[in-house]
């Protein structure tokens, strides 16, 4: 079965519950659309989430709770899309994991998203703006684009794979410990 994928700790910052009321919206108009499928921990204020989960929809929203490394690839890479709705992020990893497991995201339009993506992305939207999700939430899943999306897939996944490249980075961090230990 097909479904849309969220991963992060259930918490507010992460704006799953205006995830929630959005994708009710779109299941009012197509109820073919997959489900959507939240992984991650509980965190605080969990339950105010989880109380507005509408009763006419509650078999499409399905909570995993946490899961492991060695699932969360697959997890991934079997979903339609991954959605990445924050309204704020120190860093986004989950941004990262979705494009290396061939998947691209579709990202609230805050500065972690764009620091990551580009402010050329194609697929952040406006966290005020159900039409702007709605509109580039059915572009990333329509079929008929194929060929565009792979093109993006590899210009993003190159251009993040130079960027996050962990070696280097690892490099860099050693190179200014022994410069200051000088």
């Amino acid at each position: 079965d097909q479904y849309f994928l969220a991963l992060s700790t259930l918490e507010p910052r992460k704006n799953f519950k205006q995830l929630i009321d959005w994708m009710n919206r779109i299941w009012e108009m197509h109820p073919e659309y997959p489900d959507m499928v939240f992984v991650g921990r509980k965190g605080w204020k969990v339950d105010d989430i989880l109380k507005d989960v509408p009763s006419n929809f509650v078999n499409k929203i399905h909570f995993t709770g946490f899961a492991n490394e060695n699932d969360i690839s697959s997890l991934y890479s079997n979903s339609e899309c991954f959605i990445f709705p924050s309204i704020y992020e120190g860093f986004g990893i989950p941004i990262l994991e979705s494009i290396l497991a061939g998947k691209l995201p579709l990202c609230s339009n805050i500065p972690t998203s764009r620091e990551i993506l580009g402010d050329d992305y194609p697929y952040l939207f406006d966290l005020c703006n159900w039409n702007d999700f709605y509109t580039k939430l059915s572009t990333i899943i329509d079929k008929s684009s194929f060929y565009e999306k792979q093109k993006n897939y590899e210009i993003i996944k190159s251009k993040c794979l130079k960027k996050y490249d962990w070696e280097k980075s690892a490099n860099e961090i050693i190179n200014k410990i022994k410069k200051s230990s000088k």
